[in-house]
């Protein structure tokens, strides 16, 4: 049976933040966003494989990483349910029989603890480590890649720490376990923000210059390309705001047991590394698909006016839509850019 002295020195474990706000506050705001991510996934899936190889050559690569993304992702967000629900079954049962023994083992040094949360500091890295993959242009320069594959090491090297050093009972292994955290958010979390925003509006950037030339086809081609940028850096720059957020409620919240966070971001600022690219192909394509059927319909309009007056032959070419007026010479030779409109007299 545990003493008066036990229960005054897990005081500050067993507050209402830490055993009620925080885990429910933690994992309706996990559970909300990763709901939000299924559905993007399976969007994202329907485009990826509706297109032909032909069409798409890097179908399978893009299918190959956004799936990689997703299979991590609900892996890391059922290491964190795992681990929530079971903390608040030990403090309730810690509460109801006035015995603390298993919770204090819990908090000294749980194997199962320890385990789960390496795996999902691990996946932390993996994730923001293959989503920054996606971004990187190719034409990034030995620094750079040098750079994308130094910060996710770092990251990796935090969690040794931390996890080498999650002894409370040990002021040695209490040391590395402080600097681990220290090293995390300034040496990775920090740094992998940064990197992803340069990602972001490189990869936008490039985009906006290669396709210049193709601006100048007209007012509806330049709004396309517009708004692709758009999306690239709406979607890039999520996973650096969260970040900060992050960090500023971790360190708003101190680490003073009487100062506990009322909801941990973590596992939202990872789900967000994983949608972002994910919502990326969503939205460019979503977007490219309402535009070209806008264009389709109009087509058919201007082609069906032209058709009854019977005096042009017509070949309009979008992308993914081909529509010809009927008597439309079948030998003739026809090349079109996307966007590009054709019209010849008869």
């Amino acid at each position: 049976m545990s003493t008066t002295s036990d229960e005054e020195s897990l005081a500050p474990f067993l507050t209402v933040v830490r055993i009620a706000v925080a885990p429910m506050s933690t994992l309706l705001l996990t559970v909300f966003v990763y709901g939000i991510y299924v559905m993007v996934f399976g969007r994202c899936l329907q485009i990826l494989l509706a297109r032909r190889k032909e069409d798409r050559p890097n179908q399978i690569l893009y299918l190959g990483w956004t799936t990689g993304l997703f299979l991590q992702a609900t892996t890391m967000v059922a290491f964190e349910i795992l681990t929530e629900v079971r903390q608040s079954i030990l403090v309730f049962n810690a509460l109801s029989t006035r015995n603390y023994d298993t919770f204090i083992q819990y908090l000294m040094h749980d194997t199962l603890k320890t385990v789960q949360d390496t795996i999902g500091d691990v996946l932390s890295v993996t994730i923001n480590a293959t989503a920054e993959t996606m971004l990187e242009p190719s034409r990034f320069n030995v620094f750079h890649k040098s750079l994308t594959a130094l910060i996710p090491g770092v990251g990796l090297a935090s969690v040794f720490m931390g996890t080498y050093g999650e002894d409370p009972g040990d002021p040695h292994r209490d040391k590395i376990y402080s600097l681990g955290s220290e090293i995390n958010d300034f040496g990775w979390t920090i740094p992998a923000a940064i990197l992803n925003s340069i990602l972001t509006l490189l990869t936008a950037g490039k985009i906006w210059w290669f396709t210049r030339q193709g601006r100048l086809l007209g007012t509806a081609v330049d709004r396309r390309y517009k708004t692709i940028v758009a999306v690239m850096v709406e979607s890039g720059l999520m996973l650096p705001v969260v970040s900060i957020a992050y960090l500023a409620v971790a360190h708003a919240f101190n680490t003073e047991l009487n100062n506990a966070m009322p909801v941990n971001l973590g596992p939202v600022r990872d789900l967000i590394a994983a949608l972002a690219p994910t919502l990326i192909i969503v939205r460019t394509a979503s977007n490219l698909s309402i535009e070209n059927a806008n264009q389709f319909i109009s087509t058919l309009r201007f082609n069906n006016e032209i058709g009854q007056q019977g005096s042009r032959n017509i070949s309009i070419v979008i992308p993914d839509i081909q529509y010809s007026v009927p008597g439309h010479d079948e030998s003739a030779e026809e090349s079109a850019v996307a966007h590009k409109v054709e019209i010849s007299s008869v």
